[in-house]
């Protein structure tokens, strides 16, 4: 073999290699993009399907928000479950406030009678708020509420 072709030889060898260590990835980024597309797809169209304007019941409850008061008066929000949420006063916004406020019911001479008059506690505000790896201190998340909002 002369010196040329070994060089050669040399060159694809290593160009091959290369090539090959890239191949496999590009592919698996692209099924990922495919993926990530298609959930994106998927979500878009559950947002679809509510009617504008319409009613908020079930899931679509969980993300909505009604802001009562004004600017400089201070501001709350209630949510579509019942919470009280986004609690600013005194003309200090603080936006992800979420005090341990709410509005209770108790009846008389019924056991376990009492309960805050919320709907159950949306599972994306109990998991990645703040301390939630430590019991989430001074949230109402475990307190008893109705089945349904």
């Amino acid at each position: 073999m002369s010196s040329t072709n070994r060089r050669k030889f040399l060159k694809d060898l290593g160009i091959g290699s290369v090539t090959a260590g890239f191949m496999p990835s590009s592919l698996i980024a692209d099924e990922q993009m495919v993926d990530a597309v298609d959930s994106n797809q998927q979500q878009i169209h559950e947002v679809a399907k509510h009617e504008y304007n319409g009613s908020y019941s079930g899931e679509y409850l969980s993300r909505i928000a009604f802001p009562l008061g004004g600017s400089g008066a201070g501001m709350f929000c209630l949510e579509g479950t019942g919470a009280i949420s986004h609690m600013s006063v005194r003309n200090k916004p603080d936006v992800f406030n979420e005090p341990g406020m709410f509005a209770a019911i108790s009846i008389k001479g019924l056991t376990n009678g009492a309960k805050i008059l919320e709907g159950p506690v949306p599972d994306w505000k109990k998991f990645g708020l703040r301390d939630a790896g430590n019991g989430l201190s001074g949230s109402t998340a475990g307190l008893p509420r109705f089945k349904h909002a």
